[in-house]
């Protein structure tokens, strides 16, 4: 009885062991990460966009303008440029959600009025370009319920990573994973 006692200690003491080695390397791997937060890194993001742009590069420029607005949402600059970068991609569908995000998103930000102003002058012109219903009135409930549109992870800088927190919910199931084959190797589960 007292060696089964030890040698169950002895399997959590192990599978504890494997656990912190696996959280000290998601900590130090996470703790690398390049995370846009200066105002530094919003103007080389700018930067980016704008030379994608004139590159014609659209989907890098989007790309670009996402990782402002990940930490600026309320950017007008990059909201219109996102738009801008949309429509040349064609993608009519994501300009009208990024326009309608930055009107609610802009609305009464009184550093940002000028940038509305420019969204509103694209929301006019995309009502009268695009077939009735495809852009939502603002008067209704649907023009409030706005959010950016999804975006590639890939860094234009150079370096690929997605958010954060997508990165840290990975790696809770990962090592759940591990965790679940270590208790069952184990006999524990």
């Amino acid at each position: 009885m007292a060696k089964q006692q030890q040698n169950h200690r002895g399997r959590a003491l192990l599978i504890t062991l494997i656990a912190a080695v696996l959280i000290v390397a998601v900590a130090l791997w996470t703790g690398r990460q390049k995370r846009v937060s200066s105002s530094e890194d919003m103007q080389k993001y700018m930067s980016l966009g704008s030379r994608y742009l004139q590159e014609q590069n659209y989907e890098e420029a989007i790309t670009a303008y996402n990782k402002v607005l990940d930490v600026q949402p309320t950017n007008g600059e990059a909201i219109i440029r996102l738009s801008e970068a949309y429509e040349k991609n064609g993608d009519t569908e994501k300009q009208v959600d990024t326009v309608m995000y930055g009107l609610q998103a802009l609305d009464g930000v009184e550093s940002q009025k000028s940038e509305r102003q420019e969204l509103m002058g694209t929301y006019a012109g995309l009502r009268e370009e695009l077939p009735e219903g495809t852009v939502p009135d603002l008067n209704t409930p649907e023009a409030s319920s706005y959010s950016l549109p999804a975006a590639g992870s890939e860094d234009p800088a150079g370096s690929d990573y997605d958010s954060v927190g997508e990165q840290l919910k990975g790696w809770q199931r990962e090592l759940e994973d591990i965790r679940d084959q270590v208790l069952q190797y184990f006999g524990l589960q």
